[in-house]
């Protein structure tokens, strides 16, 4: 009977230090610029459609499609912060790949805002006939502070080298939001 304890000593000390050991966190870069580069093709596909708005009374169907895809791009922004909260922090590469993804989506968030506010006229009456205007800021005001979020999960998990240049590209795409809603204002 004496063999049986050491085994059982063993199994409750293997036990016990498992109960004690913190959750690995999963390092997901790829997950990160998977997610950004969704936001970006997200963005592209909004732009498209903002460039193809008519504006006025007749155009509220295409006023409530750049409104859907732009919960949709929230969505998106949301769940990226999670994933990235998530996640470990990235190495080298992983950083070097998300900071290439951001700074490409970076030119394509100021050519949306640049559209949006040149159709601004369009979407005065784009409710038929009612002012979507308010409507334009909001959603802009959302996604500004959902991607300042998800931009300040990402750069704490970034290597530091590429951590002190992200406040760069944020900021410049925080500007442009902040454009966006002075001209809804």
């Amino acid at each position: 009977m004496y063999w049986f304890n050491p085994l059982v000593l063993v199994s409750t000390l293997t036990l016990a230090s498992a109960a004690v050991l913190p959750a690995v966190e999963k390092r997901d870069g790829a997950q990160t610029v998977k997610d950004i580069n969704s936001i970006s093709s997200q963005t592209d596909a909004i732009y498209k459609q903002v460039n193809d708005f008519k504006g006025g009374p007749l155009s509220s169907l295409q006023a409530l499609g750049i409104q859907t895809a732009s919960i949709k791009l929230d969505n998106t922004i949301k769940q990226g912060t999670k994933n990235a909260n998530k996640s470990a922090k990235f190495t080298s590469d992983e950083s070097n790949n998300i900071a290439i993804a951001t700074l490409d989506l970076q030119p394509k968030v100021t050519v949306l805002i640049d559209a949006l506010i040149n159709k601004k006229q369009g979407f005065q009456t784009a409710l038929l006939g009612l002012s979507a205007v308010p409507l334009v800021k909001q959603t802009l005001t959302t996604l500004r502070a959902d991607t300042k979020t998800f931009g300040q999960a990402v750069t704490a998990k970034l290597t530091p080298d590429i951590a002190e240049l992200a406040p760069i590209v944020l900021d410049l795409i925080d500007q442009d939001f902040a454009r966006g809603i002075a001209a809804f204002s």
